[in-house]
């Protein structure tokens, strides 16, 4: 499992950060509020990640925060929503007005 990266950002893109780490380019899946958040091509950042492993696919997802990994992984533990859904409904603040056991339909109702 791998818990953070930290190193240069060496691409951005919509939904995605590039992040070197000895040489080593990670492609990370990630919100528009991280996005903002890290600064620009060139600069130092540390993303907290989220390392997802299905039948056909491995992605690694990457957030500017403790607590947007959190939401995204509270998310994550709703039946019917996978890490694609998941990441739509980032930023933390929209989750954290959610109680903590609503319902599939509340969360799936959510604005992305």
């Amino acid at each position: 499992m791998l818990y953070s990266l930290k190193g240069t950002i060496i691409h951005k893109e919509n939904g995605m950060a590039a992040i070197s780490c000895g040489g080593i380019g990670f492609e990370c899946r990630t919100s528009a509020a991280t996005l903002a958040a890290i600064g620009s091509v060139g600069s130092e950042a540390e993303l907290f990640t989220h390392l997802s492993v299905s039948q056909d696919n491995i992605s690694l997802f990457g957030f500017a925060t403790r607590e947007e990994l959190g939401s995204f992984r509270m998310l994550l533990s709703v039946s019917g929503v996978g890490p694609k859904a998941a990441l739509s409904y980032c930023p933390p603040s929209i989750t954290t007005a959610l109680p903590l056991r609503s319902p599939p339909a509340t969360i799936r109702g959510l604005p992305r």
